[in-house]
């Protein structure tokens, strides 16, 4: 699962300020639904259907953008095997008019972000991915599993986690 996080988040200690900001794009990355056979679907319910995500935050300071990619995947045990129902991956562009506010420069080409600026982008992001993911299964049995609220900070930080252990980091 891919957790990769370019830069780093700072948790904002100014006051708040208005940010100009718009979706410039979205995109569709990725999309795989699985088909099931009739006699397997009555087996697979909410409760046996496990969610795993992946996260990519890229910045472009010339264009004033900050793209978010999410990446979403819901898997369950059949017959004993794990099986992945459904892998989707949005990718979110947002434009910043006011970008020197939200996304600072310390080090030469590693962006920081303010914190909660960018859980607030993500939270716009998982709600698109949820409406993107409703219409791309309409028809199909994976449908009636609506990926559920998720709260975006608790996703941010549980990916960030996972990507410092992954790189070896210690709290």
């Amino acid at each position: 699962m891919e957790h990769s996080v370019a830069g780093k988040a700072k948790k904002s200690s100014k006051k708040s300020e208005q940010i100009d900001v718009k979706i410039h794009e979205v995109r569709e990355l990725e999309f795989f639904c699985k088909e099931i056979s009739n006699e397997l679907i009555p087996d697979i319910d909410q409760t046996n259907i496990q969610l795993g995500f992946g996260l990519k935050i890229g910045t472009n300071k010339d264009q004033k953008t900050l793209e978010i990619s999410l990446k979403i995947i819901y898997s369950c045990k059949i017959k004993s095997e794990i099986c992945n129902l459904l892998s989707f991956e949005t990718l979110v562009t947002f434009h910043i008019s006011n970008y020197d506010k939200v996304v600072f420069f310390n080090e030469p080409n590693v962006p920081s972000f303010d914190e909660g600026f960018l859980i607030s982008m993500l939270g716009v992001t998982i709600g698109t991915a949820r409406g993107m993911i409703f219409t791309k299964t309409t028809g199909h049995f994976i449908n009636k599993f609506y990926l559920p609220i998720l709260n975006p900070q608790e996703l941010f930080k549980a990916l960030v986690k996972s990507q410092q252990q992954e790189a070896g980091f210690q709290e």
